[in-house]
């Protein structure tokens, strides 16, 4: 099971209904003469309700969203910053983890970008230019130029970043919740766990989503 809201398709939930129903028939069944039948104990799931519910997991899947939501300000950011200044702010942007020191260098390369941007736009502005004025434009829109395939590249490396931290967050996080559903299930004497996505219903008394949150959430 996964966490992460994917949705199940018809054809999906209908193979864990008959998964559910076919292990119910039990396969003792068709064994040797004398040989008894497992007794089959079906424990329901809500990956919805657990995914909202786990704490640490909504905590994860803020953080990252927040970080993505500064991506376009940061690959607009590399566009108006000089050589030395572009290396130490592409080292900072793609670390797996910003501590806040971090996060104000970053803030402050920003910062410097968009000041150059501010400049580049009163001095273009100007109804009458002084060379100083000319020569200033010309300095900023060459970096611009000059800085767009650095800005793409960097571009690329973010997003394959946070591709990355989506899916170890939630292949960590889904284990973590797999160990608790199988606690739980094997404390409460269940023989099987199937989602609630491909059950048409139960009774609330099968359902074990509130106690493994409050395992999750301890």
């Amino acid at each position: 099971m996964k966490l992460s809201k994917h949705k199940t398709g018809k054809n999906g939930a209908w193979r864990v209904a008959l998964v559910a129903a076919f292990c119910a028939v039990g396969w003792g069944s068709i064994g040797a003469v004398g040989v008894r039948a497992q007794t089959v104990s079906i424990a329901v799931v809500d990956e919805d309700k657990l995914a909202d519910g786990f704490t640490k997991y909504q905590t994860a899947i803020k953080t990252l969203a927040t970080r993505s939501q500064g991506v376009n300000e940061q690959i607009l950011a590399r566009s108006l910053l000089n050589n030395d200044e572009a290396k130490e702010f592409e080292t900072l942007v793609v670390k797996p983890t910003l501590a806040q020191a971090d996060l104000d260098k970053i803030g402050a390369y920003i910062k410097t970008s968009n000041d150059r941007n501010a400049e580049y736009t009163a001095l273009n502005g100007k109804v009458t230019k002084t060379d100083a004025d000319t020569k200033r434009i010309k300095e900023l829109r060459d970096l611009a130029t000059n800085n767009g395939e650095a800005a793409g590249a960097l571009s690329d490396k973010l997003v394959e970043l946070l591709k990355k931290q989506q899916d170890d967050t939630d292949k960590q996080f889904t284990e973590q919740a797999k160990q608790i559903i199988i606690k739980v299930a094997n404390d409460r004497k269940f023989t099987i766990v199937v989602r609630s996505r491909g059950v048409i219903w139960n009774v609330a008394s099968i359902d074990i989503t509130d106690d493994v949150l409050k395992q999750l959430n301890k």
